[in-house]
């Protein structure tokens, strides 16, 4: 995993996560692991794109019904794209 942590145009920082995963993982485990992940800083996530090879999903404050489980979290992302899985 890699970190990097920036000034947000807007105010406050912007932290940037880089994970990566095991070769031999299969598409559907890779995805099955990043959402987990993600439920881990909070629920109601909207995905996007295509589940079978480039899905993408984001949490924010401004969605109604979302809880975000970190303290100062406001918005995030998470992108995964099966060309760099497999």
């Amino acid at each position: 995993m890699d970190i990097t942590l920036d000034l947000y145009h807007k105010g406050g920082h912007q932290a940037h996560f880089y994970f990566y995963h095991d070769e031999k993982k299969e598409w559907a485990n890779a995805v099955l692991e990043v959402i987990d992940f993600g439920q881990r800083l909070g629920n109601s996530w909207s995905l996007a794109g295509s589940v079978l090879d480039d899905v993408s999903g984001v949490l924010s404050k401004d969605i109604s019904h979302t809880r975000i489980v970190v303290s100062g979290l406001v918005w995030a992302n998470w992108t995964l794209n099966k060309e760099l899985i497999t």
